[in-house]
């Protein structure tokens, strides 16, 4: 009985393998017996030996994804300074971001207490949230990028880049969209990224807004000796901080900047050593441009030439742009070793005209322009670290990380002392244009110099402290050789501000001092 269920399966394996041809034709076919399917393991291996091939699409949408990129890195987390999420391909990448800045200021000298009025606001002792961004960078199949950050500090949250990039080539890239202006080598420094806690006074007088709506394309040549940036941009943004405003009458600027690095093949210590050049022109309608010049300023926020005053009869008058806007701006930056070193003047005229608030688009009072020189010197000395905490000036883009290569993954600490110079001479003709007969007005100097020392703490490439002080000196306020308002002389007669009745007059008041103490953090 046993050998019976034994020969039973050998047979019916036997008639499974029988030709077809060798059965008579007369004998009834050899019908295979019935067999379960498999199961378990079984079954698997049963369906994967006689499954067909799969389609190369259909392997792409099924096939389990790796863990690491091409060259080993893993698909998400940090390297080189920031924050990364990429497919295993290496096609697509992400890369999140955050800058916070809390600044807490003090605005010290004679007469800051006795403003009062809107005037006073800026010179009180007050803490504000300077930046709080948010921004998401990219990049899709190596050459296109992208960088968009939103600021939710201040009144009003804005948008500050958005923009995207396109590399053709390593002498050509295009850019369009919400990005930073070539023009000076500060405007092109990320603020994250600043030796100083803020833009120069010479930089923010020729470039009021340092973002701008355009078209821009760079390059570079093999080893970075020669680099330029030039572009088409809209023109009408004309304020530090806020949304960035359209272009309002068809004209745009046209903005282009250059720089070299003689010796940057050598290999040696001068490797970094950079000069450059940077030009501005534009025109300004004046049937469409309704919206005043920006007002010369301090680090702090104090006004030192107002473009919005209060007339004879009483009625405010702003002062427009209106006509040509040329400007031209020199760099050179020497980092060796532990020591950077930069130096940038620019030079502009600035066409212009006077209407009265809510008529500038009806009326024009008188045609004027307003001209002018300034210059920056600063010096940073690591007394601990290295420069290498904080990224090279002067080069704005969207973020990448070059694996395998990127910064060392040990949390470097440094200690930095800035020293600052800075002047500005400026003339404002309010009528040579043209004006009213019998209204002539004579020229409005403005003469600023500014001597500050600051330091700055790196816990990390992201966190960092900083402590600054400004020392404005404003030589002959209060005369005619000087027309900049320094905060002890805003009560004078002759100065045309709004401020509160009881404000006092001091004469020999020339200066001011302010403190600034600032927290980051940055990815």
């Amino acid at each position: 009985m046993a050998i019976s269920r034994w020969l039973a399966p050998c047979a019916a394996a036997a008639a499974l393998v029988t030709p077809a041809t060798a059965q008579a034709d007369d004998e009834p076919p050899v019908v295979a017996p019935v067999v379960a399917p498999p199961r378990g393991r079984a079954l698997l291996r049963s369906r994967v030996r006689t499954r067909p091939p799969r389609s190369a699409d259909e392997l792409e949408e099924t096939r389990r994804p790796s863990s690491r990129g091409p060259e080993g890195f893993p698909l998400a987390g940090y390297h080189g300074g920031r924050f990364f999420l990429r497919d295993d391909h290496d096609q697509f990448r992400l890369y999140p971001g955050l800058l916070m800045q809390v600044d807490t200021r003090a605005t010290l000298g004679r007469g800051v207490d006795d403003v009062t009025g809107p005037a006073g606001d800026p010179l009180r002792p007050q803490m504000t949230m300077r930046r709080a961004r948010v921004d998401l960078g990219g990049e899709i199949l190596s050459r296109w990028s992208f960088f968009l950050s939103g600021d939710l500090a201040g009144p009003t949250p804005h948008l500050e880049h958005g923009f995207l990039q396109v590399r053709v080539a390593r002498w050509l890239s295009l850019s369009l969209g919400q990005q930073q202006v070539p023009f000076t080598m500060e405007n092109r420094t990320d603020e994250s990224q600043m030796m100083w806690l803020e833009r120069p006074l010479a930089v923010r007088f020729a470039q009021p807004s340092n973002k701008d709506l355009g078209l821009m394309a760079s390059g570079r040549t093999r080893g970075g000796v020669f680099a330029y940036e030039a572009g088409a941009f809209g023109g009408d943004a004309n304020q530090e901080r806020g949304p960035v405003r359209a272009n309002v009458d068809a004209r745009v600027d046209g903005v282009a900047r250059v720089y070299a690095r003689p010796l940057a093949t050598t290999g040696t210590i001068a490797r970094d050593i950079q000069i450059g050049a940077s030009v501005r022109y534009g025109m300004r309608r004046k049937r469409d441009v309704h919206y005043p010049l920006a007002p010369i300023t301090t680090d702090g926020g104090t006004t030192l030439f107002a473009t919005s005053y209060r007339g004879p009869d009483g009625r405010t008058v702003n002062i427009l742009p209106s006509g040509l806007d040329t400007a031209f701006a020199g760099e050179v930056r020497v980092p060796v070793s532990r020591l950077d070193f930069r130096l940038e003047f620019v030079s502009l005229r600035r066409n212009t005209r006077e209407a009265q608030a809510g008529l500038e688009a009806a009326t024009s009072e008188r045609f004027g322009h307003l001209s002018g020189t300034a210059f920056y010197a600063q010096l940073g000395v690591f007394l601990m670290g290295r420069p290498s905490l904080r990224q090279a000036p002067g080069r704005f883009a969207p973020p990448h990380i070059g694996f395998p290569k990127g910064h060392p993954q040990k949390a470097p600490r440094g200690l930095e002392i800035v020293l600052r110079g800075e002047s500005l001479r400026a003339t404002y003709s309010a009528g040579d244009r043209a004006s009213a007969p019998g209204d002539a007005r004579p020229d409005q100097r403005v003469a600023v110099d500014v001597v500050g020392a600051g330091v700055n703490y790196y816990a990390t490439h992201h966190a960092s402290l900083s402590l600054g002080y400004g020392y404005v000196m404003l030589p002959g306020s209060y005369t005619g050789d000087n027309s900049a308002l320094a905060p002890g002389n805003l009560g004078c007669p002759t100065r045309r501000v709004d401020v509160g009745p009881n404000t006092a007059c001091h004469n020999g008041a020339h200066s001011l001092h302010e403190l600034t103490l600032r927290g980051q953090i940055a990815f």
